[in-house]
């Protein structure tokens, strides 16, 4: 699968063929004004091509994402659970900016069964 790299972003895609599990690895900064328009199809072909039903979104790596990011990852868990994915986000729990951010995504977990959160 191929790799994202979108201005000071890196989305890396990894399969797991024992877990039959495929990694979406963030790192960088996303501060861009509209990055829904680079990631939303990326990460939507992701969900089309992966082959299995099990996703990690590992975002303990990331340094920084502004507030139009959240869209496009709101977009893919619903994408996911159209597609019947299941969805393990995993953020850092010693970076306060991340914990603030990713912590309310718990509540997406209440709506979309498919969807588990993680801090690390």
């Amino acid at each position: 699968m191929n790799n994202l790299i979108y201005n000071n972003l890196t989305i890396k895609v990894e399969l797991e063929k024992d877990n039959n599990l495929v990694r979406v690895l963030w790192s960088g900064v996303s501060d861009d004004v509209s990055p829904g328009k680079i990631i939303t199809p990326f990460l939507s072909s992701i969900a089309d091509t992966i082959g299995t039903n099990k996703l990690s979104i590992e975002l303990y790596d990331l340094e920084f994402i502004n507030s139009s990011t959240v869209p496009p990852i709101v977009h893919f868990i619903k994408y996911c659970s159209q597609k019947k994915i299941e969805i393990i986000i995993i953020y850092s729990n010693s970076k306060e900016w991340q914990k603030m951010s990713f912590k309310s995504f718990e509540t997406f977990a209440l709506v979309y069964k498919n969807l588990a959160i993680k801090a690390i």
